[in-house]
């Protein structure tokens, strides 16, 4: 029985290397590599030769090509980069989106390129030969002479308080004349007006300021009850005078007058005792006559 056990492993085995030489013997041996480890078809299926490779051998496996060789058939690839389309903008939650034409515009690019303005231009002034362009050149110099003539008024003002007498009443009073230049005087002698009037208008206003200083101090010396009325109260009188192309009063009407019947006779006096040395010939109007308006006003 002992034997019995021991054969059947022992058969078993040797049935099993048999079918493994029978399966060995069957298979085709591979062909051998140059300096590589092969199996040699006249050695027996069950036997192998171990080759060692040299480092000469490795290092012709792990590089590409050969050097000094030919480049012809090699082509490196190029990398191409692909093309980004650029963003489109997100349309917001609360806009919808138009619908594209047939063409594929949208609707809002089929709208009429606006052209553009052309610049403001100045607005035209008259033509130099029209009524309306006379008046604009006429009140242009009478906006001139005025300015000229506060100027003017407010210099000899300051002359003449150099005085201590004069100093008192004129500080108390206000002197204004006022006088427009003639209509109809061509433009290019408007320059040499202007210089007229300048001349003019500083003798005139100085007789004026002179004549009125000696008229307030004769009435104050000969009513001095008066005098409390011109310092303490307020007065205001324009008066209206006409001269003659040789300076000698013609007209005079006072418009606008006091309750005080002594002040307005200093005024009229002061008015009537002016005479305008040698008055220039272009301030004449159309009569031969030249009209200033004088102005007084106390405190």
């Amino acid at each position: 029985m002992k034997m019995n056990g021991l054969k059947l492993p022992f058969l078993l085995s040797a049935f099993a290397h048999l079918v493994l030489a029978l399966f060995l013997s069957q298979v085709r041996t591979p062909a051998p590599i140059e300096g590589g480890a092969v199996a040699s078809s006249d050695q027996s299926p069950e036997s192998f030769e171990i080759v060692q490779v040299s480092p000469a051998q490795m290092n012709r496996y792990r590089q590409a090509g050969v050097r000094g060789g030919s480049r012809d058939g090699f082509n490196a690839p190029v990398k191409v980069e692909a093309q980004k389309t650029p963003p489109q903008a997100k349309p917001s939650e609360g806009s919808a989106q138009k619908p594209p034409t047939e063409s594929g515009l949208q609707l809002g690019q089929l709208a009429p390129t606006p052209k553009p303005m052309a610049p403001a231009t100045q607005m035209e002034r008259p033509l130099a030969d029209t009524p309306a362009a006379i008046r604009l050149r006429h009140q242009d110099q009478t906006d001139r002479i005025r300015r000229q003539q506060q100027q003017i008024q407010g210099s000899i003002l300051r002359e003449m308080q150099m005085s201590p007498e004069n100093a008192a009443i004129i500080k108390a009073t206000g002197f204004n004349i006022q006088f427009d230049p003639p209509e109809g005087i061509p433009e290019d002698e408007l320059n040499s007006v202007e210089k007229i009037f300048y001349s003019f208008q500083r003798r005139t206003f100085q007789n004026y300021v002179s004549n009125f200083i000696s008229n307030y101090q004769t009435l104050v010396f000969q009513k001095p009850h008066v005098r409390r009325h011109l310092e303490n109260e307020t007065h205001h009188l324009i008066g209206r005078v006409e001269f003659d192309e040789d300076g000698y009063v013609v007209g005079l009407k006072i418009t606008r007058t006091t309750d005080y019947p002594d002040i307005n006779l200093m005024f009229e006096t002061t008015l009537k005792n002016l005479q305008l040395p040698n008055p220039p010939v272009d301030l004449l109007n159309t009569s031969r006559r030249l009209v200033i308006y004088y102005q007084l006003k106390l405190n």
